[in-house]
């Protein structure tokens, strides 16, 4: 209790500062000659650091007047897209409430256009073609703070626990620095080690495919790509930081970035080790298998580099590697209620697992232009991957009466490595006909793991118990050549032909050994669980597009391709052979449309179409008994699935003031998709076999809208998902459609009271509605409930605090899983040495020592609860030193 009366005393005096007096400006904008300009932008910013405080547009007779402005030094700055801008100091005494500061006058340009240019004054959010920006500097984080955090601040863009990020309802593929490549395709990397006052600009776009590029037609293939443009100072000369920390129950920090940027060439330097769950790079391949990987300690040690240069006009190269290590320990809690018919019964487990990865990455860009007609790029990129874990899983079954019908112990370890190498090849030639080009993309392919294993199973009936080890051994590959051909049709219309051929193939080698107790070795062949499965698919895809452009406003393109697949398989269990062979055609129309409405807005849709074989996994019939008394078992009567996939997006921005609109709309619905079938034993064991089904789809919506509230100097953020999707599974041989109803509203308030205050309260709710087809199965309600405080406050003296709260409330799920979670952190810190180079910092996180990970998944079969451990309450006392060295 006390620490609660803290934490609201803490707040409190920020807080009460929203009231204090405000105060308005009014004044009149014209020309040399006295004539009235209207619509010129009238700009409040904060004298100390050029942020947007306010601003208005004259009326026709040129006046202007801006009100609720609390005391203290601004800058006025006065543009129009005919005038030079106006900028002058502005000091508001709060002598009058309002202060008429007069007329002021507009020169018209007698300048070049580099010369119109202003840095640091620019709108908050802008849409400039196809490019969201958003200007770093109207986005107020801590010092010292990482992209991620400013992400998490800029409307429409979200930044998921995992350090995903998603933009207009697609995940962003890449993150480029001033363009250019920053540790490939590992977007964390840049978000969670570059630091936010190097940034000027953060544009978001779709990174055009290379076909689009050629043809200067949008076809709707993009990559959802953010780029980080650096400030002016930062992109020549020595920037970067270097920090170290210890803490209590012996946590510790080192984290050094250092960015030699000189003319046309960039150079990064990364490492960072710690104990505190800051992983800094996408998981490594063992973790992304185990959900439970985002909860526990995490043990993490990396590296990285990476290097850009234009090595000539013609010629340019990308190199970029990366090494580290992650450990990760966990112990997770689980509660499963099967839904069945006739019966029902509880699964409960815990779980101790400890997972180690050591990751390798290395990738090259290489592009040079052959002359003004043809260029190529070639990218190869190796990865390799060492992994280590072990498990231990207790868990116990019981009927509706509570008695335990089953129960065991899964002791389990498994040691491999993972080689994956792919190479793209893009060949570009215009021809000399206008408006023809050609076009090639080559890429291979290939994946190599290998993985050894051992299983201890006992169960409650002895006689049941398990010892096995094996081997297994998967390779994969896959060749692909696409050609494309673009000519003109008629102005602003061209037609592109396309064709490609893919050879691509698997072979698994699945060795399984039982434990013989006369020779104390694993000797004994287990011919069921041993098994030897290859695949050659071959696939051959012909089509045609038709791409235009209406005016200045709108593109459109519509096209089909006809795909021929063939994939002859075999698999040999216990020596038998058996034909897995199968032959697809299918046609896959696509439609891409996008309206410009104004410059600050713009439609577009999206219509496409895939198909989806069924892996290795899903098809060989080898039991899976890892994870007992779980089964796995494939099918190898899978078919394909079919996919159509329709999405609608509506971008708005109203540059100076602040407000912007981004929503969308996602329908997928699939044929014969891939499912599961769940058979339940009279012991307690559940076989899952894959198998189609028919009837699934899914409808997904997303909103976000921000805008300034001047009165309150704050700016607001309301937005959110919803969807309904309805799947389709067996248990025991009974068909069960799940419909699913969810909706997560958001609202967020950014408050900044004074230039030393910001505050940011926030609260988002999620519902979870899930309906039964089948009889006798009850329907399930969940929700949650999150409500945030964040407060970042600059004392004096060079102190700095900042502080946040998050409260979660878990309600409707299993009884030991409904708990309320209050995460309370805080850190306070001290700027030190000439220019505040230095930062002490003291960090406590998890004040409450009250954090656990608590998560429910529905599926047909069956509801589940989980609780996780996490990291819990800790301080960490950390030194920063900033590096800068500006280059003549």
């Amino acid at each position: 209790m006390r620490l609660y009366f803290l934490f609201l005393c803490l707040i409190g005096c920020p807080l009460g500062l929203l009231a204090q007096q405000r105060y308005a400006i009014k004044g009149a904008v014209t020309d040399t000659a006295g004539t009235a300009v209207e619509s010129a932008t009238i700009t409040i910013l904060k004298a100390a650091d050029s942020s947007l405080v306010s601003f208005t547009l004259t009326t026709a007779s040129g006046k202007f007047r801006i009100p609720h402005l609390p005391a203290g030094n601004y800058r006025l700055l006065i543009t129009h897209v005919n005038y030079k801008a106006v900028s002058r100091p502005l000091r508001i005494t709060g002598e009058i409430p309002e202060d008429d500061i007069g007329n002021i006058r507009m020169s018209t340009f007698s300048r070049t256009l580099a010369d119109v240019i202003i840095t640091a004054e620019a709108p908050p959010v802008t849409l400039n073609g196809d490019t969201v920006q958003y200007n770093a500097g109207s986005f107020k984080v801590p010092p010292n703070s990482s992209v991620e955090q400013l992400l998490k601040k800029l409307p429409g863009i979200e930044v998921a626990k995992d350090g995903s990020v998603t933009t207009q309802g697609k995940k962003v593929e890449k993150i480029l620095v001033d363009g250019k490549e920053f540790f490939g395709k590992d977007t964390r990397i840049a978000t969670q080690n570059l630091a936010a006052d190097m940034l000027d600009k953060v544009q978001v776009y779709d990174k055009k495919s290379e076909q689009a590029m050629m043809t200067g037609m949008d076809d709707g293939n993009g990559e959802k790509t953010i780029n980080l443009q650096l400030k002016k100072d930062k992109r020549k000369g020595l920037f970067g930081q270097i920090a170290a920390g210890a803490g209590t129950d012996q946590r510790y920090t080192g984290k050094a970035g250092v960015h030699s940027f000189k003319e046309s060439r960039q150079l990064s330097l990364l490492g960072w080790t710690n104990n505190v769950n800051q992983r800094g790079f996408s998981e490594p391949y063992a973790a992304q298998k185990d959900p439970r990987a985002s909860a526990g300690y995490t043990t993490t040690t990396a590296v990285g580099t990476n290097y850009n240069k234009d090595l000539s006009d013609k010629s340019s190269i990308s190199l970029n590697y990366f090494g580290g290590r992650d450990r990760i320990l966990n112990n997770t809690d689980r509660r499963r209620k099967y839904i069945l018919q006739d019966s029902t019964y509880e699964y409960n487990e815990h779980a101790t697992t400890d997972t180690t990865a050591d990751v390798h990455r290395f990738n090259i860009v290489f592009e040079h232009a052959i002359d003004s007609f043809q260029s190529f790029k070639i990218n190869p990129s190796l990865n390799y991957e060492h992994q280590q874990g072990r498990s231990n899983v207790n868990y116990a079954q019981s009927d509706i009466k509570g008695t335990n019908t089953s129960g065991g112990t899964n002791n389990t370890s498994l040691t491999g490595d993972n080689f994956d190498f792919n190479n793209s090849m893009v060949y570009r030639k215009k021809l000399r006909a206008p408006g023809h080009s050609f076009l090639v993309l080559i890429n291979n392919a290939v994946t190599s793991n290998n993985a050894n294993r051992l299983l201890s199973s006992i169960r409650s009936n002895a006689t049941d118990s398990l010892r096995q080890s094996g081997k297994d051994r998967i390779t994969n590959y896959s060749h692909t050549a696409k050609v494309f051909y673009t000519f003109p049709v008629w102005k602003r219309t061209l037609l592109q032909w396309n064709a490609a051929a893919t050879i691509s193939g698997n072979r698994t080698n699945s060795n399984t050994f039982d434990f013989n107790k006369n020779t104390g070795q694993y000797d004994i062949v287990n011919d069921r669980q041993t098994n030897l499965y290859s695949n050659n698919i071959q696939q051959w895809q012909a089509g045609a597009k038709w791409l235009s452009r209406i005016g200045k406003n709108i593109n459109y393109a519509i096209g089909a391709d006809l795909l021929f697949t063939g994939m002859q398989g075999n698999t040999h269990i216990s020596g038998a052979p058996q034909s897995l062979d199968r032959r697809y055609t299918n046609l896959l129309p696509n439609l891409f449309f996008k309206y410009a409405i104004t410059r600050s807005q713009q439609l577009t849709a999206t219509y496409t179409t895939s198909t989806q074989l069924p892996d290795v996994s899903q098809l060989q019939p080898v039991p899976d008994l890892r994870h007992l008394p779980e089964i796995r078992i494939g099918n190898p009567s899978l078919q394909q699935a079919y996919q159509h996939v329709f999405q609608l997006h509506y971008l708005e921005t109203m540059g100076y003031s602040g407000r912007s609109l981004f929503a969308g709309l996602v329908f997928s619905g699939i044929q014969h998709k891939i499912a599961t079938t769940d058979s339940l034993t009279a012991n307690g064991e559940r076989y899952i076999r894959p198998v189609n089904v028919k009837g699934t789809f899914s409808l997904n919506g997303h909103v976000q809208l921000s805008f300034p509230v001047q009165w309150l100097q704050s700016k607001i953020r309301v937005g959110g998902n919803a969807g309904y999707n309805q799947d389709q599974s067996f248990v025991n041989g009974i068909e069960n459609r799940t419909r699913t109803l969810y909706a997560a509203p958001t609202v967020y308030i950014d408050l900044a009271p004074t230039s030393k205050i910001d505050i940011t309260l926030g609260a988002a709710y999620g519902f979870n509605y899930a309906r039964y087809t089948a009889p006798k199965i009850t329907n399930t309600t969940f929700s949650t409930q999150q409500y945030d405080l964040q407060v970042d406050w600059a004392l004096f003296a060079g102190l700095h605090l900042n502080t946040s709260l998050y409260y979660v409330i878990n309600r409707q799920q299993e009884r030991s899983f409904n708990t309320n979670i209050p995460l309370w952190h805080a850190a306070i810190s001290h700027s030190l040495l000439k220019n505040k180079r230095g930062e002490l910092r003291l960090t406590i996180r998890d004040i409450l020592k009250s954090n656990v990970v608590i998560y429910r998944n529905i599926t047909p079969a069956y509801i589940e609860d989980n609780s996780a451990q996490a990291l819990s309450r800790y301080g960490l006392l950390t030194f920063t030193y900033k590096l800068g060295r500006v280059l003549q």
